[in-house]
């Protein structure tokens, strides 16, 4: 009886560790807004036209993935949505879900690209969204 709850013990704790590595182990967690915003912009330079981006995100978040791409081709990134005040910037836009993780409450990471009237890509805004009660 007392191997059998020494076993079960040592299998819980290993159980838990391993828990614990993965949900710390999210790059995410660690990584600032500015951080993520500047792989981001390694990933889809200033310049890239709307198409291209798409593509890029679309190859890169099947591999890591992502939640699908979201165009909103009526308005830019609105700052509203950033937690800031001022207009839009752009006119059209492209919205991912890059991933999300826990500390207490859940915490998703959102990704905005803004493309001017030629459908370039001019600006990249990265937002930890996190819900509440």
């Amino acid at each position: 009886m007392r191997k059998i709850m020494i076993y079960i013990s040592i299998s819980l704790l290993v159980i838990i560790s391993i828990a614990v590595i993965v949900v710390l182990s999210n790059p995410l967690r660690n990584q600032t807004e500015d951080e993520i915003r500047e792989s981001m912009l390694e990933l889809t330079p200033i310049g890239l036209s709307l198409n291209e981006t798409v593509e890029v995100l679309k190859e890169v978040g099947l591999k890591r993935k992502w939640e699908p791409v979201t165009v909103n081709d009526r308005v830019g990134v609105i700052m509203g949505s950033l937690g800031r005040t001022g207009p839009a910037v752009g006119v059209q836009s492209i919205r991912v879900t890059i991933g999300k993780y826990r500390k207490v409450f859940e915490t998703a990471v959102v990704v905005w690209w803004a493309f001017d009237e030629d459908l370039v890509l001019v600006d990249v805004f990265v937002r930890k969204q996190t819900a509440g009660f």
